[in-house]
């Protein structure tokens, strides 16, 4: 073990760091971004919205929905499995198009959509 990571460490570096569980901060943390943060991001940059002289096309993200493990983690361990979130969310594309061109086939537009 190193001595700058045991107790009694003598290093003025790291005497004023004070005695916490940073475990435990890094999983308040991870929570914190997982059922408050990551919809907050989302919500940021979405609906986004891009446009040309034909197009307009709106991107949205709908039903965000995470869900717990259905294993503890104590017990993906023991058991070598993995252990994850779900977290869902559908995307939601509209698409308004002004002008289409299409080709005309044996002067027939409803064979001509079809296609």
């Amino acid at each position: 073990m190193r001595r700058e990571y045991s107790a009694a460490n003598r290093s003025p570096l790291f005497q004023d760091l004070p005695e916490r569980d940073y475990a435990q901060e890094q999983k308040l943390s991870y929570s914190k971004f997982l059922h408050e943060r990551l919809l907050q991001l989302l919500s940021f940059y979405f609906p986004a919205e891009f446009s040309d002289y034909n197009n307009n096309i709106k991107i949205n993200v709908e039903n965000f929905a995470y869900q717990e493990p259905e294993i503890t983690e104590e017990t993906a361990r023991a058991e070598s499995l993995t252990w994850n979130y779900l977290v869902s969310f559908d995307w939601k594309v509209s698409w308004d198009c002004h002008k289409i061109q299409i080709q005309l086939l044996d002067n027939d537009l409803k064979k001509s959509l079809n296609q």
